[in-house]
């Protein structure tokens, strides 16, 4: 495989371990508000992964056991699940440059570097910081609404 095909098999498997991941989290959180905004973030990353999924097929590429990323991401989540609000959204801010430099570096190499989803990749990225600033800053009020806007704008079904 060249650049191009490692580089999306890293994201679209990181996804898969980033929805179960949050989702584990959720599982795992007391609090009703932080609850929802994990499941928001799993919706995040699953929506992702679905759209990185056709890109994935038409290049050909095995990902392999989709359960393996999952499973990674359940474990990470119990590992995690201790950790307060703002250690855990710190670790998450400090882990997000080097996804989207990957990321960034998958959309500025694919044979289109406008291409829709690949933009959405970066963005849902983006978001994701986004999210977790605002809550470090203390406008949890404002947080969720940044992950719902990059849902919407993804063209994902509304969260319910």
């Amino acid at each position: 495989m060249g650049e191009y095909d490692d580089l999306l098999v890293e994201a679209y498997r990181g996804e898969l371990l980033g929805e179960a991941f949050f989702a584990g989290l959720a599982e795992h959180c007391d609090d009703a508000s932080r609850r929802d905004k994990l499941l928001v973030l799993a919706r995040v990353e699953s929506h992702t992964a679905s759209q990185l999924r056709p890109l994935v097929d038409a290049a050909g590429i095995d990902v392999g056991d989709p359960g393996v990323p999952a499973r990674d991401g359940r474990e990470l989540a119990s590992a995690s699940a201790a950790q307060a609000w703002p250690v855990l959204l710190e670790g998450l801010r400090s882990a997000l440059p080097a996804f989207l430099d990957k990321f960034l570096r998958l959309q500025a190499i694919a044979r289109d570097p406008k291409d829709r989803v690949l933009a959405d990749l970066v963005a849902h990225e983006q978001a994701i910081d986004r999210f977790a600033a605002e809550e470090l800053d203390g406008h949890g009020d404002r947080s969720l609404a940044v992950l719902h806007a990059h849902l919407a704008r993804a063209g994902a079904t509304p969260v319910g």
